[in-house]
């Protein structure tokens, strides 16, 4: 068409009347993909481990809330009870509000049955989000599993722990 009217690729002259061209469609911000969680249990000497992979989110909360239910149990060998759980969050790429107050009730629920529990490996967001939230306070974080495991393993029993 001529340059007077019409359409063109060109995007509009400042105050032309005309909505600006819109970008070409794979420079457009896309949604991120969400990631599902998934936990492994495991355990080391008197500590279990609990390895979340995938994005703790408000999808994911009520899973890691009925996790905590097989947190600090006896195990059916006779062995001695796990005192305390490190969760690992090095393969956890996003956590919302509603995943931080999901590891507030596990730590809430392994407390109430004379356990402790502390986070291993969490990101710079998380990091930075656990801090402005004073929980930190409340819970403590390590930068690695391996730092969780040694402080759990070194400390020492409380009073009342399983022995």
């Amino acid at each position: 068409m001529s340059a007077g009217g019409g359409s063109s690729a060109e995007p509009a002259p400042a105050g032309s009347g005309r909505a600006p061209a819109r970008p070409p469609r794979d420079l457009r911000k896309k949604a991120p993909v969400r990631r599902p969680l998934d936990a492994a249990l495991t355990r080391d000497q008197d500590a279990e481990v609990l390895h979340l992979v995938g994005d703790l989110d408000l999808q994911a909360a009520p899973e890691v809330k009925g996790w905590s239910s097989r947190l600090l149990t006896e195990p059916a060998d006779g062995s001695r009870r796990a005192v305390a759980v490190v969760v690992d969050l090095t393969d956890v790429p996003f956590v919302d509000s509603t995943g931080v107050g999901a590891l507030l009730s596990v730590l809430r629920d392994v407390r109430g049955r004379g356990g402790d529990l502390v986070l291993a490996g969490p990101n710079h967001e998380l990091t930075h989000l656990l801090a402005s939230l004073g929980l930190p306070a409340v819970l403590q974080v390590f930068e690695t599993r391996e730092q969780a495991l040694t402080h759990v393993h070194d400390r020492p029993r409380q009073q009342g722990a399983p022995e």
